[in-house]
């Protein structure tokens, strides 16, 4: 069986991960990302805009591809296609 990439850190962090690893927005707090960056399980990307306001940055998350094949498999041998099913209604 394949480990789950978050294996050992609270669950707090395992659902942000998570949330990365689909392309939704994170929704946690500062310590949580900052756990996942000194993991090794996320990396960031800084974006950059510009409007009439002014210069702006904002942070985007991604999961490495070796960690984001790893969750994949542990996915595949964990969550069956009912669970899918049920999460997606």
């Amino acid at each position: 069986m394949t480990d789950h990439p978050c294996k050992g850190l609270p669950k707090s962090v395992r659902n942000a991960f998570e949330r990365i690893a689909v392309g939704m927005p994170t929704g946690a707090a500062h310590p949580t990302i900052v756990k996942l960056l000194a993991a090794g399980l996320i990396v960031v990307e800084m974006k950059h805009g510009r409007d009439a306001l002014g210069s702006y940055s904002w942070p985007e998350y991604h999961v490495p591809l070796p960690v984001h094949m790893q969750w994949c498999k542990w996915c595949s041998e964990n969550i069956t296609d009912a669970e899918i099913a049920a999460a997606s209604r």
